[in-house]
This record gives C-alpha cells, structure tokens and sequence, in this order.
C-alpha cells in the first residue's frame, strides 16, 4: 500500500467509529468516547465462513426380501446401536423353503452312497433268478418257433402262426439282454459318469439350501451402524417389496459442516491453525474442526470450493442436522507482520510536531492519560504505532482530539483489536 507496508488483517468482531464529537463543558458527565484493544499477537488472520451441519454418515435402508412386516422397533428419533433390529418380515416362507431343500439334499445324498455301494445281494439273487427264468422261455420260444416254421414249409399251418412264434422268440430274446445288462449293472454299480451327475444333483441343493438361509437372515433389517432413526416410511403389518425404503439412519457421533472457500484460501490451507465452529443453537460454545474432504473444482454458481470440515459432539448442546453454523479460520499469514499496531490516523493527536501521543483508558478509573508514541509510515486512513503502547491497552479512536489529561470517559463499544 502507498506510504509503507503494514499488514491489513481481517478480524472477527467489526469495528465501530463513535458519533457526535461537539466539545462539551468540562463539568458535564464522562465523555463518552470509542476505544480499541491492542491486539496481543499481530500474527493471525481470522476469517469467517457460513454452513449447515449435516450428518457424517446416513444411510437409506431397505430388505432385500419382500414380505408382510412383523416386527417395527424402528420409530423416529429411537437411538439404535449397530445391530440392533430395525423392521422384521415374516420368515415362515423362507423356514418352510430350507425344510424342503434340506429334505430333497438329504435324499439325494441316500441315493449315491447306494450308488458307490452297489445293489443289495437280494437284488442281485432276485435279478439272476429272473434271468434264469427267462431263459427258459426263450428256449421255449425257439422251440416253438423251429416247430411253426417246419409246419409252415409244410404248408401244415397259416403264415400268421410262423409270425407269431417269431414275435414271441424275439421279444424272449429282448428280455433276457435287458436282465443281463441289470444283473451286470447291479454287480459292478453305477458308472462314474453316473455318481458325478449325482454329486452334482447334490451340490446344487446345498446351493439352494445357502441361497434360502440368505434369504431367512435377510428377513431381519438391522441397523449397519450407532446413530438415531431420521424417518420411518412404512407401517407394521405392511407388506413389503425388496427394495422398498423402510427408515434412515444418520450417525450424529460426528457432525459435517461444508463451506465454500476461495481459492487463496483452499491452497493455503496447510497454513490454517486453528478452526472453530460454532452454531446458532448453543449459544456461548464453540467446537474445535478439522478439514476432512476439499473439493477438486469450484462450483459453477460461486466459483468457490466445498470444504467439509467435520467436529465431534460434546456435552452441554447435541449439534443435528441441518442446524446453521460459522466456521472462523484462524490463518498465518503470508508476510511477516510489521512490528506495532495499525490504528486509524485520527486515534493519534500531536502537540507540535515530532510528539505525537494517544490516549491510553485506565480501565480501573475509566480516566485517559496521554502517551507519546513514535509512528510508523501511514496507509490510507492508517497509521502504525511502532513505540510506546503495549498490547492489551485501550486506546481512543474516536473524540481523541476533544479530551484533556485525566479527563473521565465513557466507553460507548469497545472497537476490534488493533493488529
């Protein structure tokens, strides 16, 4: 700036100027005055930013079953921990379905151990006796067919007869392959190939069984994390679908704050020292932040960039929601800060030149006493105190050049700090 450098610093509580400075007689009451309070570290720059709480983590839950509900703990505003049990559908669909495959698996297992075992040794005498029996018929039928045909070259008998033994003699003849291929079958057991399409038969009821035990743990619709029910969207007794929102959940634990800071402040961010939050629905407390999630690229409608900052609960006020809140981002500046105090140019009143002084308030008597100083170069409406005041004193800024030494005065407000 023109004149010299001084550090213009952004401070959180505004500045006020005083009004209505007409000398007045010296016997009326105090003189009332606007003061400042020189800072005690020069080094910060504070800056303010607006949001709304939001929570950490929520979550819009739903079964992945449908049924008729028959259980409905959840209620608006209920704190659940993980696990505990939200809504309930009917599961007696899904109990009868394991019964069932539970019973075709175990038959299936039955059927290839007798399988790998091979048939019973009464099956295989009941086999080999019918074998035998059939036999004898088809030499009986190759009897009678040896008889039809030497009486059919006689022309003894009608065709009809000879094609009838022949039938008989071939169907004999077809019976007893069949029973020998079985006896053979029941001596050596199932083939390979066999056994494997069984065990197969099998793995896919266990499959099925897994499936359906799935489907009876998903009856139940638990809650995935701590935190408190926002909303509840379906009755008891309801029946409903996969998918069907059934509550929400939010995890108050921790509160989110977004707010949309400049680029100058987004890239100098590693310079922040301290965040604090505070929200208009606990008066007087304030919440220690820190940065979680920057955004890469500024919004179209502000060209700032979100900036989640995330504080945890403390006692004496529950934060939720949705509840307004600012964020002051205390900073270290680029520069070191000139030494002394920028103060406006009228807190500085001269005798004669080379002595200027301010008023300094003793705060116990509520009296000024004038103090020289020795000034630095101004800027604008500025001017630096370099010597002479200390941080922490008052100074007048506004009616300086109207008081006199020991004169009682009153604060109309104190003004922000002098950096």
């Amino acid at each position: 700036m023109a004149g010299g450098r001084w550090l213009a610093v952004a401070v959180c509580p505004a500045v006020l100027w005083a009004s209505g400075c007409d000398r007045a007689p010296e016997d009326e009451q105090p003189r009332p005055v606007r003061a400042m309070r020189l800072a005690a570290d020069a080094a910060d720059i504070c800056r303010t930013y607006f949001g709304v709480s939001r929570p950490v983590q929520e979550a819009a839950l739903s079964f992945r079953v449908g049924g008729p509900l028959v259980e409905l703990p959840a209620e608006m505003g209920r704190r659940v921990a993980r696990g505990d049990l939200l809504a309930q559908v009917d599961p007696r669909d899904y109990e009868r379905s394991i019964e069932l495959l539970g019973g075709l698996a175990k038959m299936l297992k039955a059927e290839l151990r007798l399988m790998k075992a091979g048939a019973r040794e009464e099956v295989v005498r009941a086999l080999e006796a019918q074998l035998g029996g059939a036999r004898a018929t088809l030499e009986e039928a190759q009897l009678q067919y040896q008889r039809a045909r030497n009486l059919r070259e006689d022309d003894s008998v009608p065709q009809a007869r000879l094609d009838s033994a022949v039938a008989a003699r071939d169907a004999a003849a077809a019976n007893v392959e069949a029973l020998e291929q079985k006896l053979l079958e029941a001596r050596a057991g199932a083939r390979a190939e066999e056994i494997e399409a069984q065990e197969a038969r099998i793995e896919s009821a266990e499959a099925r069984i897994a499936e359906a035990m799935d489907a009876l743990s998903d009856t139940r619709l638990t809650a995935p994390f701590d935190g408190r029910v926002a909303a509840v969207y379906v009755e008891n007794y309801q029946t409903v679908s996969p998918g069907t929102p059934v509550a929400r959940l939010v995890d108050l634990s921790r509160v989110e704050v977004a707010v949309g800071l400049p680029a100058e402040m987004v890239i100098r961010r590693d310079s922040f020292r301290s965040i604090i939050c505070r929200f208009d629905a606990c008066p007087g407390m304030s919440w220690p932040g820190r940065i979680t999630e920057v955004s890469p690229e500024a919004t179209r409608q502000t060209q700032t960039y979100e900036v989640t900052i995330v504080v945890d609960q403390q006692p004496g006020c529950e934060v939720l929601s949705g509840m307004p809140a600012s964020v002051e981002i205390l900073m270290t500046p680029l520069e070191e800060p000139e030494p002394g105090f920028a103060v406006p140019t009228q807190a500085v009143v001269s005798e004669r030149p080379g002595r200027a002084g301010v008023w300094v308030v003793d705060e116990n008597s509520m009296r000024v006493h004038r103090r020289e100083v020795a000034l630095g170069a101004p800027a604008d409406d500025m001017i630096r105190i370099v010597d002479g005041v200390q941080a922490g004193e008052l100074i007048v800024t506004a009616g300086a050049s109207y008081l006199t030494e020991g004169q009682e005065v009153r604060l109309l407000e104190e003004a922000g700090a002098a950096r």
